[in-house]
């Protein structure tokens, strides 16, 4: 059974501010074609802010895991449902070269959504490896010393590795 009793309260106010900007997105989307500069800051922002901040110490815990597991999920299913819409096509000038690494990006807006997921199913896997060493991941953003106050432990080139495959996850599941 799912409960948001053991979900620390920031991780809360952050879900339902996750929730309520990706409803009112797709409201507005419904109503007007919004840029799809928009949708890309969205599928940024959400992930990076996880990984930024101290609510990445946060998805250590079972039930804060699950229930942004859950949100990853509606927001995925809705880049599915997307996909393939006129709606949510990114209209690209004549000077695009589309040769390269350019071939690659998506000419959907919408497919910038599944970063989340990417980004907690990478998550979920780097941890469970990182638990059997008896760490769990911490974000090495914003630090000035290689000491982590809030978990008391030294900061370790594995962690800044770690995020930064973490990051990476984000950018590459938002362009492609």
């Amino acid at each position: 059974m799912f409960s948001t009793a053991n979900i620390p309260k920031r991780q809360r106010v952050l879900i339902i501010i996750a929730l309520l900007i990706g409803a009112f997105l797709l409201f507005l989307s419904l109503l007007v074609n919004i840029p799809a500069i928009i949708f890309y800051i969205y599928s940024f922002g959400i992930p990076s802010i996880l990984l930024s901040f101290d609510f990445l110490i946060d998805l250590n815990n079972r039930e804060t895991f699950k229930a942004w597991y859950y949100v990853s999920i509606a927001v995925f299913l809705a880049s599915l449902f997307g996909y393939n819409n006129e709606r949510f096509k990114v209209v690209r000038s004549a000077a695009f070269n589309n040769r390269g690494i350019n071939s690659y990006l998506s000419n959907y807006s919408v497919t910038s959504l599944k970063a989340l997921f990417v980004f907690l199913t990478v998550y979920w896997i780097v941890n469970k490896l990182y638990n059997k060493r008896g760490y769990f991941i911490i974000n090495t953003y914003r630090q000035s010393k290689w000491y982590h106050k809030g978990v008391r432990r030294k900061i370790t080139g594995l962690d800044v590795l770690i995020n930064f495959i973490l990051f990476l996850a984000i950018v590459l599941s938002c362009l492609f």
